[in-house]
């Protein structure tokens, strides 16, 4: 955290104190407003690759008590981790009796080694979880449902399980195909809660893509009425066959096939994920 050194014996030319007490102010008002997330990269801190190593660009790190400047590091080797560094003087200034004198110091933050025990501040070869993944945290459900477009859907950012990989767009997602704790959705449509009905308990699933009637689904018919005609001919849909007493019995042609009937409504589907944090 800064602090405001207050010298004696002169004051800064230009930048007076008070400029300089609102300087250090504007950067203690941020802890409050972090002070419910956990720690993260503020602003900065990008990752880029140079062959085998890489460099972790300057920016400003909450290490969940204070707001810590980082200023960068080169050819370091990843996965390693956030530490609070040395105090430094973060600004001097110009006084009235001559030359300068710091007029802010401030604890920095520094690159160190991966150790056991700090997991929320690792730095990897994908970057560190930022303010943004904190607000995801803190405004996100525990396995809330996002339906995204067809073209949303980017595979290479899932592992082979459905899980959003760390670094992409998908970090802290899975798709809701029953791993990783999801629900299976996969072809399936979303029915509220309905403790009166077991059918739509928590969790219950049912119906199907299509239906084969039997005959306990058919209305109820005579399908072989005994008739006695004097008339030989066919009438339509029905064959005229001898029958005994020297008349005639008339029975229905037989028609259809069986076939399944599709039930589904007109669909399309989309990317159905859920939110299973980092």
């Amino acid at each position: 955290m800064n602090t405001l050194q207050l010298e004696t014996g002169g004051r800064p030319v230009a930048n007076d104190d008070f400029q300089t007490l609102q300087d250090i102010h504007q950067v203690l008002s941020l802890p409050a407003l972090l002070a419910s997330v956990g720690p993260c990269v503020v602003s900065g801190c990008r990752v880029y690759q140079t062959g085998s190593q890489y460099n972790v660009g300057a920016g400003v790190v909450w290490d969940g008590a204070n707001l810590l400047d980082f200023t960068g590091r080169s050819n370091v080797s990843l996965p390693a981790m956030f530490a609070p560094g040395a105090v430094v003087v973060v600004d001097e200034r110009a006084y009235q009796t001559g030359g300068t004198k710091t007029a802010i110091k401030g604890q920095t933050m520094d690159l160190v080694p991966l150790l056991a025990g700090a997991p929320n501040l690792v730095v990897n070869t994908y970057g560190a979880l930022t303010l943004w993944h904190r607000i995801q945290e803190k405004t996100r459900g525990k396995f809330e449902i996002q339906t995204l477009g067809s073209a949303a859907y980017v595979s290479a950012n899932y592992d082979h399980d459905g899980l959003g990989l760390p670094g992409t767009e998908a970090w802290g997602w899975a798709l809701a195909n029953g791993l990783h704790n999801t629900d299976d959705l996969q072809g399936r449509t979303v029915a509220g809660l309905d403790p009166a009905n077991a059918d739509y308990a928590l969790g219950a699933a049912g119906g199907q893509n299509s239906i084969t009637l039997t005959t306990a689904n058919l209305p109820a018919n005579p399908p072989n009425t005994p008739v006695f005609l004097a008339y030989t001919g066919n009438p339509n849909g029905m064959n005229i066959v001898p029958s005994g007493n020297n008349g005639w019995e008339g029975r229905q042609t037989p028609a259809g096939n069986g076939t399944p009937i599709d039930t589904r409504m007109p669909y399309r589907a989309l990317l159905v994920r859920q939110w299973v944090g980092f």
